[in-house]
């Protein structure tokens, strides 16, 4: 309805229940600190409501999550529920911040989960951060970060009677070093792993990993190779031999499930696609990052004119939302942001990772961003080049301050420069094309017969465009004399 509310109705036959399934909400802001979502719903001839509040200011965030479900809502074996979820969190100093968690929910006639926990993240140093942050069984995990240098992290984490001690280690670009050990306090067992990461060429979207695992006098190691292809389809290939053991090895673990406990060799191949339909187009996405109160934005930098340049040169270019960065997957050309508050976004493309040939037109795009949705955009882009030479006398002298004239078929200006004290000039933001290059004026004085060439810009930079001109020396004054009569 406008850029702080958002109503949305949904209607579906369920085959399950025989029956209808409604949804209605609204997502919507409460000045500029404040949103607000509340949903009602009717399922299994039962209703349900959601409700979330969230603020944020300088200082302090505060958030509250509700729900409530009748009997058999969603099926018939489905009990009451009943769900109360706070948190607050406060920065009273640059370098500390404090939470209180609290939850209520209650199951049929059971209180599952009745709690108020604090919790704390204390940065004493640059390179040293604390935390104990609670869960919903109300165990705390523990957690001090070590920043060691510029390239290493060593994070040591107490959780569940589990000690942990992971060290991580850039070894450039392309190659990272992961060594995790895992100690059961309570029977004295641990696991070690060391993991490898390899991204060939520099490339984030191609991922190939090693692992190897010791425990209990046992050897094991594992290897994936994935790939992104675009930014919603990944293809991964895996195989394990005796890691059954290594139970915190995360090697492309949203494939774990796949390979059974017990399996001594395992060889995996998984295909994944995220798609999004919007506009009646489909674009690659992230599942995960879209929910009941958040949306995302999909879309492609598709090349507009003719160039020997294609969708695998633009890779890893960051699109700007609002001017700002954000995470996000950009493979190929394609492009996905998700997990945004509903509203209005100013979409643009950061120029400086752009290849040197392509250029946008249109700076900014508003996108509108629905919650449960994507939003489809595409932005053309344009190869442009450039042409570039010396301007010299009979004798082979650069002349200084020519304006040289780029025109096309029409004859309309389309770049226009000015030689340097060497006689130099470039002209850039040329597409592919037919133009005329004139030279115009020198200091100013136009010349009476205007000195040209034809060029032809087919994907690339004309350089040594280079042109003699004959510079006729304006006529000399001669002064006048005056003479005095006598009379």
């Amino acid at each position: 309805l406008s850029d702080r509310v958002t109503v949305e109705a949904a209607m579906q036959q369920n085959p399950l229940t025989g029956s209808l399934d409604l949804l209605a909400g609204t997502v919507f802001s409460l000045g500029s600190h404040w949103t607000a979502a509340l949903y009602g719903a009717k399922t299994n001839s039962s209703y349900g409501a959601d409700m979330r509040v969230e603020g944020r200011y300088r200082y302090w965030h505060a958030s509250y999550w509700g729900s409530m479900h009748n009997d058999r809502f969603g099926n018939d074996e489905k009990e009451k529920d009943l769900n109360h979820s706070f948190r607050i969190s406060l920065n009273p100093f640059r370098n500390l911040g404090l939470q209180l968690f609290a939850r209520h929910e209650v199951q049929g006639d059971s209180l599952l989960r009745h709690y108020i926990l604090p919790a704390a993240n204390w940065y004493p140093f640059s390179w040293l951060s604390l935390s104990a942050i609670p869960d919903d069984d109300e165990n705390y995990r523990y957690e001090a970060d070590f920043r060691i240098g510029n390239r290493s992290n060593l994070r040591a984490i107490y959780d569940s009677d589990i000690v942990t001690l992971d060290y991580q280690h850039d070894l450039s670009e392309q190659w990272k070093l992961r060594i995790i050990n895992d100690y059961a306090v309570p029977t004295g067992d641990h696991v070690t792993n060391m993991v490898i990461d390899w991204y060939p060429r520099k490339n984030s979207s191609d991922l190939i990993q090693t692992g190897i695992s010791y425990s209990d006098g046992a050897f094991g190691v594992a290897g994936s190779i994935s790939r992104y292809i675009n930014a919603g389809l990944r293809l991964s290939l895996q195989y394990s031999y005796n890691m059954n053991n290594a139970t915190s090895l995360d090697l492309e673990d949203m494939f774990s499930d796949i390979i059974s406990e017990n399996a001594e060799k395992s060889v995996s191949l998984s295909l994944s696609w995220d798609l999004g339909l919007s506009n009646r187009r489909f674009f690659p996405i992230n599942r995960s990052a879209i929910t009941l109160t958040r949306g995302g934005i999909a879309g492609s930098l598709d090349i507009a004119n003719e160039t020997k340049l294609s969708s695998s040169d633009i890779n890893n270019i960051g699109i700007l939302l609002n001017g700002r960065s954000m995470q996000q997957r950009q493979i190929d050309g394609s492009f996905f942001v998700g997990s945004l508050k509903p509203g209005i976004y100013n979409v643009s493309v950061d120029p400086e990772k752009l290849p040197i040939e392509l250029v946008v037109d249109q700076k900014e795009q508003k996108v509108e961003v629905k919650n449960g949705t994507v939003t489809g955009i595409n932005i053309p882009v344009y190869a442009e080049f450039g042409v570039a030479g010396r301007i010299t006398d009979a004798a082979g002298n650069g002349i200084a301050n020519v304006k040289m004239v780029v025109s096309g078929k029409e004859e309309k200006p389309a770049v226009e420069t000015v030689t340097n004290e060497f006689g130099y000039y470039r002209a850039d933001g040329l597409r592919s094309g037919t133009y005329q290059l004139a030279a115009e004026s020198i200091d100013g004085r136009a010349f009476g017969n205007s000195p040209k060439r034809s060029l032809t810009i087919k994907d690339d930079y004309l350089f040594d465009m280079n042109m003699t001109i004959i510079i006729t020396q304006p006529p000399v004054k001669k002064p006048e004399i005056s003479v005095d009569k006598k009379i």
